[in-house]
């Protein structure tokens, strides 16, 4: 069932998205006043790659100016804190060489 759940999630996010796509738990949190950054291990989950977003390991970014950025940042902590996974989309503009790219969406795995 939660292979099912990967491969939907995979085939939504390519399609609706064209940004990268991520799906794992998350590693490694850094914040700041203005925005947070983490990784995620994909190694049991799914690493779909933006043509430029290309760093090793890549950087999701939430930018604290967004109004949504609350309700992402404790998406992320939460599943930092417990080790579940999360899939997150980003918005296919990468910088610093490929290896930061900021969030579009993030959901909780099921």
């Amino acid at each position: 069932m939660k292979k099912l759940a990967i491969a939907a999630s995979i085939l939504l996010s390519t399609s609706a998205f064209a940004g990268s796509y991520q799906f794992g738990t998350v590693t490694e949190l850094i914040a700041d006043t203005e925005q947070v950054s983490f990784q995620i291990d994909t190694s049991n989950g799914a690493d779909i790659r933006a043509d430029n977003c290309n760093g090793q390991p890549l950087n999701f970014v939430i930018d604290f100016n967004l109004p949504t950025a609350q309700a992402m940042f404790e998406l992320v902590h939460d599943a930092r804190k417990n080790g579940t996974s999360v899939g997150v989309n980003g918005d296919g503009v990468c910088w610093a060489g490929g290896e930061f790219e900021r969030v579009s969406s993030i959901a909780p795995a099921r």
